[in-house]
């Protein structure tokens, strides 16, 4: 009986020891934002959008794609290509119908509130670089060319935060209606055959706008 005693007394001994040192190890152990059990999903979206720059209706069709982390946080790439109607411009007077186009490229992070529910909100920013072209529309048409005689161009950084309502359609499959506002850096488009100092043929921020849209989202969310 005495060794049955001592053979339990020392199991006992050693849970306890064998605990303290694994709670000791678990105060202890670094804390990171990802772990095994952390769920990575992925999606890539086509969107389309509507808005009006310097008067003109336009619109805009893009795409992004992504990594999810934890359903809750999106990051990667995204693109979008622009035009806009063409109409005599108001601040370019050489005669003619001009519109805009171009496009921008760069990486966007999207927070994802409540998810798993049928109908949520995500919050997407995206930071970037483009381009706009301010073409002369009536160029190709009297001279049968297949292209518009590019007028001026300019390069640009912009950040665009935005909001979307997402719905679950089917387990691979969401679709969102979103509204953003695109904020850029100064835009110089002059005229190059006019001799004045300032001869701009639209405003500094012609791209600073409201757009809204819808973007269909395929993947594993």
């Amino acid at each position: 009986m005495k060794k049955i005693g001592f053979i339990f007394a020392f199991a006992i001994l050693n849970m306890t020891i064998l605990h303290l040192h694994d709670a000791s190890a678990q105060e202890t152990e670094i804390k990171t934002l990802l772990s095994d059990s952390t769920p990575i999903g992925g999606y890539v979206g086509l969107n389309m959008e509507y808005n009006q720059i310097v008067g003109r209706d336009g619109m805009a069709i893009g795409a992004r794609a992504g990594w999810i982390v934890g359903h809750s946080l999106a990051i990667g790439v995204t693109g979008s290509g622009f035009f806009t109607e063409a109409k005599p411009s108001d601040m370019y007077y050489g005669g003619g119908s001009y519109n805009y186009g171009g496009g921008y490229a760069g990486l966007f992070i999207e927070p994802i509130l409540l998810a798993k529910f049928p109908v949520h909100i995500s919050f997407p920013v995206t930071l970037g670089f483009g381009k706009i072209n301010f073409y002369d529309d009536l160029f190709a048409k009297q001279y049968d060319e297949e292209y518009e005689k590019v007028i001026d161009s300019d390069s640009y950084f912009m950040a665009q935060p935005g909001a979307e309502v997402e719905l679950n359609v089917f387990k691979n499959f969401r679709l969102a209606f979103g509204v953003n506002y695109r904020f850029t850096s100064a835009i110089d488009l002059f005229d190059p055959a006019s001799s004045a100092t300032e001869a701009r043929i639209s405003p500094q921020y012609p791209l600073n706008t409201l757009n809204a849209g819808i973007t269909f989202k395929f993947g594993a969310f």
